[in-house]
């Protein structure tokens, strides 16, 4: 153990000349030890936390996105339908060692099993069932695959794997020996050169598929795209490492735009962090150094809890004052984007890759010129639509970002009736990532809205929906569904009325419980008071939504002797 951790005595020296990152600052031997104890993710010891599972048993151990075992482990060593062949080979390797030596055996059997049960029981990863124990909250599932925590018990179940084909080829031999003798030694020989051959073909396979880095800009132009989204002498919150880290590249090894400060808001939470945003990065922060280290969870006066991050948050605005411009990165989700525990949403105006803390107030606020410039003049997208480049879950949810940018300015051009340019911005990133379905159904909008012909707005529904199709993660949730209701709606638009009833009965068809197809049906029926229809389609959803009481009420209306149609509802 002693020997393990020498490796690690580099860190406080390289820690106590204060770098440019300097994470736990572990320069002392305090904080070296809870560096080296992980304290940064939560004070708990992680034994103690062994006994309040965050996870199902079979999530954890079984196949769950992100964090179960066993989805790993299947396709460690084959393919996922094959696994039942390392399982065999692994248990026969164990079984012939201890059969032979049984003390090393059992050792390696403890040490397959402490690396790999023992793991999940320690780590005990989050699957987003379970609640924490201090506010209540359900833990968010973890945020990406969590297989390399179990590297080593891959490790030592490849070398258990290797015993077991070694114990078939010395079987085989000996059984060779006694039937054929001639054949035992060429036999055994030309095995092993193919078993030899076998291991190289899935490292040739990985190499040219998902682990070639290769012309992959991703997190670089992702990184840029986001800096230069800031004025000069910003600063900006971002969300966590897949946001953060890029930058922290860009600036201390690139030197560029040294000039913004990233505030990273899960770091943010730690004492360490706090005062080197203030010292080392010039953060403007009231709070003395005594007082940072006193911060702690507090609990509000209508029992909401007040994290670290939200009373930094609170404190930074207000010592900058409006000195600094200060942005939050997209990829802030909303309950992060508070001040005083209000969401300031109504405050933050889109320019590019950023929100702009502004002093107005309004509703999804974007500044066209400034994104428009972005967009097309500042902004990289290099390997964005390259097929060769691999894209994993992270990468795709980051340039997902980049369709939204997009949209939004293409809705902010459509609001002020500038239709032709929209539609340039909608193509524009339909051409950037055409695997994403999004600008396709709002290209149907625009051309509805700007009555394009007919045919325009079903060649753009038919990509749409190729790409739907061929994505089974789109399959499973309700973008199909989506996809149609934008078609409605389309329709409805156009004029195309009962091509409109059509598209939102094909939905109900498919999911039963599609609220925005209800209403837009009932909206068209009652436009044109057709209480039959009404009735029947009220009908019809009841018996599959029997909980929904606003429902049963209108269906109990249109029943009564006194109804009479109004004004559409809303």
């Amino acid at each position: 153990g002693v020997v393990g951790y020498s490796t690690q005595l580099y860190i406080p020296i390289r820690s106590s000349l204060d770098p440019a990152i300097d994470e736990n600052d572990p320069s002392d031997w305090r904080s070296f030890k809870a560096f080296l104890e992980r304290k940064q993710y939560g004070q708990q010891s992680m034994i103690a936390r062994m006994f309040y599972r965050r996870g199902t048993w079979a999530n954890q151990f079984g196949i769950k996105e992100r964090m179960g075992f066993w989805g790993f482990f299947r396709e460690q060593f084959s393919d996922k339908k094959l696994w039942f062949i390392p399982i065999f080979l692994g248990i026969l390797g164990i079984w012939e060692q201890i059969r032979r030596k049984k003390r090393e055996g059992t050792v390696l059997l403890f040490l397959v099993l402490a690396c790999t049960v023992g793991l999940v029981l320690y780590m005990n990863f989050a699957d987003g069932t379970k609640p924490d124990l201090l506010t209540g909250e359900i833990i968010h599932i973890e945020v990406r695959d969590r297989d390399y925590f179990f590297t080593p018990g891959f490790m030592f179940f490849a070398l258990v794997m290797g015993l077991g084909i070694s114990a078939l080829l010395v079987n085989l031999g000996s059984w060779l020996e006694m039937k054929r003798r001639a054949l035992a030694k060429p036999s055994v020989g030309v095995l092993s050169v193919i078993v030899l051959g076998l291991t190289i073909l899935p490292l040739n396979k990985g190499l040219h598929s998902h682990n070639n880095r290769s012309g992959n800009y991703l997190p670089w132009d992702y990184a840029w795209n986001l800096l230069n989204s800031c004025d000069k002498d910003a600063i900006i919150f971002t969300n966590g490492d897949n946001d953060t880290f890029p930058l922290w590249f860009l600036q201390s090894v690139e030197k560029i735009r040294e000039d913004v400060r990233v505030v990273n808001l899960s770091l943010i939470n730690t004492n360490w962090y706090i005062k080197q945003m203030k010292h080392q990065w010039g953060v403007p922060i009231s709070f003395t150094d005594k007082e940072i280290d006193r911060l702690s969870f507090r609990r509000t006066e209508d029992g909401k809890i007040l994290r670290i991050q939200d009373q930094m948050i609170d404190n930074i605005l207000e010592a900058n004052n409006w000195e600094y411009p200060v942005y939050f990165a997209v990829t802030v989700s909303s309950e992060n984007k508070v001040y005083k525990g209000k969401s300031i949403e109504d405050h933050l105006r889109m320019e590019g890759m950023a929100y702009r803390v502004v002093k107005e107030t309004g509703e999804m606020m974007v500044e066209p010129d400034i994104m428009r410039d972005k967009l097309f003049n500042v902004f990289r997208f290099r390997a964005v639509n390259d097929p060769k480049v691999h894209k994993d879950e992270n990468d795709n949810r980051l340039l997902a970002n980049y369709t939204s940018c997009f949209l939004a300015l293409a809705d902010t051009l459509r609001k002020a009736k500038e239709y032709g340019e929209a539609i340039q911005v909608t193509k524009k990133v339909s051409e950037l990532l055409p695997e994403d379905w999004r600008p396709y159904a709002y290209l149907m909008q625009l051309y509805g809205e700007s009555d394009q012909p007919q045919d325009s707005i079903d060649k753009v529904f038919e990509k749409a929906n190729q790409v739907v199709q061929a994505s089974e993660e789109l399959k499973s949730e309700d973008f199909i569904e989506r996809l149609y209701f934008n078609l409605g709606y389309t329709y409805k638009r156009t004029g195309q009325t009962q091509k409109a009833i059509d598209s939102m009965n094909r939905i109900l068809a498919m999911n039963k419980s599609f609220r925005p197809a209800l209403d837009a049906l009932v909206n068209i029926y009652y436009t044109n008071k057709d209480k039959e229809a009404l009735t029947e389609l009220f009908e019809n959803w009841i018996s599959n939504n029997p909980t929904d009481a606003q429902a049963v009420a209108m269906l109990n209306q249109l029943r009564s002797p006194d109804f009479k149609f109004s004004s559409p509802p809303k």
